[in-house]
């Protein structure tokens, strides 16, 4: 083979991998858009209970009885809510930025 055949193969082949790489990527990050979107609702309730009368009354009975102590209580943390509320909104900035550079290059 000719020294511009080996690199043309080269070529053919890095380009491969990138080819299987992105659609196995574009893949991935479709299948988890539609589950993130699938949990809209559950994302929206939580944050809803996160700042209503209910879930004040359920952080008083977790700090002043044994009453939910054999159940598990992480939503009533201080921060466990409101940090995902943070994650949430990064991620969404994230996902703006990287549409639109997806649609920049086109």
């Amino acid at each position: 083979m000719s020294q511009d055949t080996e690199l043309i193969k080269k070529q053919v082949q890095h380009y491969e991998h990138i080819l299987n790489h992105t659609t196995q990527l574009i893949r991935q990050m479709d299948e988890l858009t539609q589950r993130l979107q699938s949990n809209e609702a559950d994302y929206r309730s939580l944050v809803a209970y996160y700042g209503s009368e209910v879930y004040r009354q359920g952080m008083e009975l977790s700090e002043t009885t044994n009453a939910l102590q054999d159940i598990n209580c992480g939503v009533l943390s201080e921060h466990a809510v409101f940090n995902l509320m943070i994650e949430y909104r990064e991620l969404s900035i994230k996902l703006l930025q990287t549409a639109t550079t997806m649609l920049q290059d086109e």
